[in-house]
């Protein structure tokens, strides 16, 4: 029969050992977000390099029909709003268009974030529950004795066969 010392001893070390593979699970989940966080990153200054160049490509041929048209200069007022109003309609739709795709982005994270953290609730439980089926079965088990006073203090017929009765039994004692 287990001293309580020794059965704190074995739940110590249980929670150390879920602790710790909780904190892998984590640490490498975090490590994932970072990596994605990176290609995000670089991504993000990729297009941002494009679109300086778009815009300077545009500020270029700006400042090269202003020199072409001085001569005709009610013409020149007309095509630079014209021009202006096709930069900005252009800038927007990049934004909009930008503003669509990050918050894609981060619903689809979100919802990944998400799963993950059920996949490891549902696991953390699953094998909490199956180190406690163990645990009865093996206590009653050790311990047929004690478990036939249990039956009778509780007015159950006083046997024991370490089946699964005894680990219902158990249980319905909410130990």
């Amino acid at each position: 029969m287990d001293t309580e010392d020794e059965i704190k001893v074995h739940y110590n070390r249980l929670l150390r050992t879920i602790d710790r593979n909780y904190r892998k699970e984590l640490h490498a989940r975090d490590e994932d977000m970072s990596k994605l966080r990176e290609r995000i990153n670089e991504i993000d200054q990729v297009y941002r390099m494009e679109l300086r160049a778009r815009d300077q490509e545009m500020e270029d041929r700006l400042q090269a029909r202003e020199k072409d048209l001085n001569e005709m200069h009610e013409r020149v007022r007309t095509l630079e709003q014209q021009d202006l109003v096709a930069t900005d309609r252009a800038r927007h739709e990049v934004e909009d268009m930008w503003e669509v795709r990050w918050k894609d982005r981060d619903r689809h994270l979100m919802e990944r974030m998400r799963k993950i953290e059920l996949e490891n609730q549902e696991n953390i439980e699953k094998a909490l529950a199956e180190k406690n089926e163990k645990w009865v079965a093996d206590w009653a088990k050790r311990n047929k004795e004690l478990l036939d006073r249990l039956r009778k203090a509780e007015g159950q017929p006083a046997w024991s066969d370490g089946t699964a009765d005894d680990t219902s039994f158990l249980y319905s004692l909410r130990l």
